[in-house]
Parts: structure tokens; C-alpha cells; sequence
């Protein structure tokens, strides 16, 4: 028997690459059997293959023909193994395909570079995420470059979490490496890895928008690496709302809640946008009389760092959030709480208020 095996490998490209084992020695891991399943995966999963599934769909279809005598008993043996070979060199590959082994070649200029040592002797290298923008219920596809330092002594799980707010779980990969296919025990030394896979969002429950972090480590795992973020948006914005507590260049103001509680205030609001924005502002909430220096702030990113305003974009209507601390000096009395924008660079300029000025008050606290 040849010592090394090999296979063909469907890209998304369309082109194909041979994958050769470069640990011929050591047997492929044996199937599952029923009572053992692979480690679940909330985004996708891979189901066993066989020929013989194929083949029974080939006959049954054979059969079924209104008029079988119609073709020669003679050329349903070449029939079947025309379907077999497409299956196995077409439809197969590009279902299930591996992933690519080679050197440090394979990683492109324009992914990500980490050299991150995830433990069990893995080495996250680089990453790509093939997607800016999702929405729920869609599929958000990456490209993990891999090195093993040398051969994990367990099999180890990836896991690949999004997050939003308060660390708002918003889709999970956990599966072995390769889909279950090419699990991280069996990779050659020294060589890069090239794993393509995915991560499904839920259909609801998420508290969008969002600019969800990405992060990628070993089940069991301490080391963690975030390799990007993507923008998750909901499928529908609700209309314009028309009551409008106050409006600045590109965002209007639809509501503003004041929770005062002993220690901190909290403050929800409702964006709606205007305009494009370019530009990342930061808002402001001041307490105490403006033009003075303020008393508390509970300045930030917009929704706690999660959708800066680089990201607002025409009819995105959505709630935000802050917190404001109250120090113990602070004397008893009402102070008014003004809202604004400043941009993050000195000299802090600040986003103007249609109809002039600067800031709005939203409320007062008392103490």
C-alpha cells in the first residue's frame, strides 16, 4: 500500500488544491459511533458521508422512470459510476474540503497577523473575516492560519464567540479543527493550516446594532484573540419618529430617561439618524451648569463603544446607554445634566446644536 494518501480539494475560487498527509504513519481517526457525537457547533456542522447514499438515490431514481425499459440494463452500471465519480471529485470537495498544509506562503498579505499562542501547541497566526456587515440569521465566514508547534496531546475544540453588550453572547463556533474532518491532532508539525469556517447569528435576541468583537481560542482554554469586529444590524430600523427633543448636525434626539440611583445615574436614550457620519465623536454628559467645569461626567462611544458614530448611517434609529458615577463629595442640591457631542482630538471640538449652541439639557438631578 502507497505510504501516503492525498485528495482533492475544492476552493471557493473554484480552483482546486491537493492536500497530501504529511503524518502517513498514523491512521485517520476512526468514525464516531452513534452514541459519541462530534462537539456541537451553533453555526454549522458537517454530516458523515457515504457513497452508498448516493448510490440508493441512483437507483431509487432509476426506477421510478415511467419507462425503465427505456434504458439498457447495460448502462446502469456506467450511470452509477458517472454520478459516483462527480460526487466524489465535484460535489464532495466542495461540501467538505480540508484544510490546506504549507508554509508560511499561504498566509496573504491582507490578513491579520496575531502569532498568538492559544495553547495546546497551537498558534493562531493570522486571520481574515470575509464580512464587514451581517444581520440576523446570517453567516459570517473567516480564515484562521494556523501553526502547530508540534502535536496537541489531546484534541483540541476551536471555539469562536461574538459579543455585544455586557459582554451579550451573539453566535458560537465550537467545533473540532476541519469541521471534525482534519481535527488539530493530526496536523503536521511546523506547517501552516489554512482553516476556512463560519459562524451563524440567531434569527432574534440579539441588541443590535452592534460592532460585535470576534474572538477566537481553544475550548478550556485562557488565551483568547480577537481578531476583528463585524457590524451587526437588524433587518429593519422602526420609521422616523417625529416628537424630537432636540437635534444636532446628522442625529436627532427621540427621547432621554434620567434612573438616579445613590451612587450613579443612569441615562437611556434614543438616536435617530439624519446623515451619514465619518467621523468618531464622542458624547459628553455633563453635570452641573455649562460653561463650568462639570461636577460628573459619564462621557463615551455611543452604546458603551459598541456602534461609534462612524457607523451611523441614514434612518438608523436605536437606544443608547450611560453611566454616570456620583462623587460622595458632592453637595446636596439639583443640577442640571447637559448632553452633547465633542470629537476625541484636541482642541475637542463639538457637534453644533440646530438652532444654536452646543449642548442639551435633558434633566435635572438631585441630590
Amino acid at each position: 500500500m502507497h505510504s501516503h494518501f492525498s485528495r482533492w480539494l475544492g476552493r471557493p475560487h473554484g480552483r482546486a488544491r491537493r492536500l497530501q498527509h504529511a503524518n502517513p504513519r498514523r491512521p485517520r481517526p476512526p468514525p464516531l459511533p452513534p452514541s459519541s457525537p462530534s462537539p456541537s457547533s451553533s453555526a454549522t456542522g458537517c454530516q458523515p458521508f457515504s457513497l452508498s447514499a448516493f448510490q440508493s438515490v441512483n437507483l431509487s431514481a432509476v426506477s421510478q422512470r415511467p419507462h425503465p425499459q427505456s434504458l439498457p440494463q447495460s448502462r446502469i452500471p456506467s450511470l452509477l459510476l458517472a454520478t459516483n465519480l462527480t460526487s466524489l471529485f465535484l460535489i464532495i470537495p466542495t461540501a467538505f474540503a480540508l484544510p490546506v498544509v504549507g508554509d508560511e506562503s499561504l498566509v496573504p498579505a491582507t490578513a491579520a497577523r496575531f502569532d498568538t499562542p492559544l495553547g495546546q501547541n497551537l498558534t493562531l497566526l493570522a486571520a481574515e473575516i470575509h464580512t464587514e456587515h451581517a444581520q440576523p440569521e446570517g453567516i459570517i465566514p473567516l480564515t484562521l492560519y494556523w501553526r502547530a508547534d508540534s502535536v496537541p496531546s489531546t484534541r483540541p475544540e476551536l471555539v469562536v464567540e461574538l459579543f455585544g453588550r455586557d459582554q451579550q453572547l451573539l453566535g458560537k463556533l465550537q467545533s473540532w479543527h476541519g469541521g471534525g474532518l482534519y481535527p488539530a491532532d493530526f496536523w503536521p508539525s511546523g506547517q501552516v493550516v489554512v482553516e476556512e469556517t463560519a459562524v451563524r447569528l440567531p434569527a432574534t435576541g440579539m441588541d443590535l446594532p452592534v460592532l460585535a468583537p470576534v474572538v477566537i481560542k481553544l475550548a478550556g482554554g485562557e488565551a483568547t484573540v480577537t481578531i476583528g469586529r463585524v457590524a451587526i444590524e437588524p433587518t429593519h430600523y422602526p420609521p422616523p419618529n417625529p416628537d424630537i427633543l432636540a437635534e444636532w448636525e446628522g442625529v436627532q434626539l427621540v427621547s432621554a430617561e434620567i434612573v438616579q440611583g445613590a451612587e450613579a445615574i443612569q441615562v437611556q436614550l434614543v438616536w435617530q439618524v439624519t446623515a451619514d457620519f465619518q467621523t468618531d465623536y464622542t458624547t459628553f454628559l455633563h453635570l452641573g451648569e455649562q460653561g463650568t467645569p462639570p461636577l460628573a461626567t459619564g462621557d463615551n462611544i455611543p452604546r458603551g463603544g459598541l456602534w461609534p458614530t462612524s457607523h451611523w448611517r441614514t434612518g438608523q434609529q436605536f437606544s443608547d446607554w450611560y453611566t454616570i458615577p456620583l462623587p460622595e463629595t458632592l453637595p446636596d442640591g439639583r443640577y442640571p445634566l447637559t448632553l452633547g457631542f465633542y470629537h476625541p482630538e484636541p482642541p475637542y471640538p463639538r457637534l453644533p446644536l440646530l438652532g444654536g449652541g452646543d449642548g442639551f439639557v435633558i434633566g435635572e438631578v438631585e441630590k
